[in-house]
């Protein structure tokens, strides 16, 4: 029902989904966050999105922006798109201060929302791993004092730099409290070495 996405770097996952059934999964800043929103809290939401006359606006990319004539811009890189009961908008961000008002008073509701009830840690059936070495040099040295923990050896060994857990070892990892929620990053010790793990959702959410 509502879709937010922001694609960027290594996890261009949703940020905000809201399925017909209540259940919104989002992105609190750290990790993704589940809940199960009751029918009158989903119809208060999308009644205030409604309002904003998002459902009436065009289909079109230009109609989305009043911008001035002849204005220049390229082709924007990472961006933001939202999707509410099918009617889509991407937000270009070098044309932001241009969207029209329904666009961007229906993306204040959706960023600003802030549920209730039984909040926990989101994870997907399918959890990605990218691996590097402590001295690969993609990420500063730690403190002698940073906590390595051992990695499971019933998981697939973290000798590759990208790792697709099945349901059932993505199962085992989240049993594990290895992580408490996705995207994680932490330092794990398989076979005397030392490697940088995080955590994503699937790629494409």
């Amino acid at each position: 029902m509502v879709l937010m996405r922001c694609i960027h770097v290594y996890a261009p996952f949703p940020k905000f989904v809201l399925y017909e059934d209540g259940q919104l999964i989002y992105y609190d800043g750290s990790k993704l966050l589940e809940v199960f929103l009751t029918s009158e809290e989903v119809s208060n939401l999308m009644g205030r999105i409604e309002q904003t006359g998002y459902f009436k606006i065009g289909d079109s990319f230009e109609e989305h922006y009043d911008m001035p004539k002849g204005i220049q811009y390229g082709e924007g890189g990472w961006g933001v798109s939202v999707s509410v009961k099918g009617k889509d908008a991407y937000i270009h961000p070098e044309l932001t201060q241009y969207l029209i008002d329904p666009i961007k008073d229906a993306v204040s509701i959706i960023q600003s929302y802030q549920p209730t009830g039984n909040i926990k840690p989101y994870f997907s059936k399918n959890i990605e791993l990218w691996t590097v070495t402590i001295d690969s040099g993609y990420f500063p040295t730690p403190e002698p004092d940073v906590k390595v923990t051992d990695w499971l050896e019933e998981m697939p060994p973290l000798n590759k730099f990208y790792i697709q857990l099945n349901e059932s070892e993505t199962e085992t990892l989240v049993n594990s409290n290895y992580f408490s929620g996705v995207p994680g990053f932490k330092l794990f010790r398989q076979d005397g070495i030392t490697y940088w793990v995080l955590a994503c959702p699937p790629w494409y959410g």
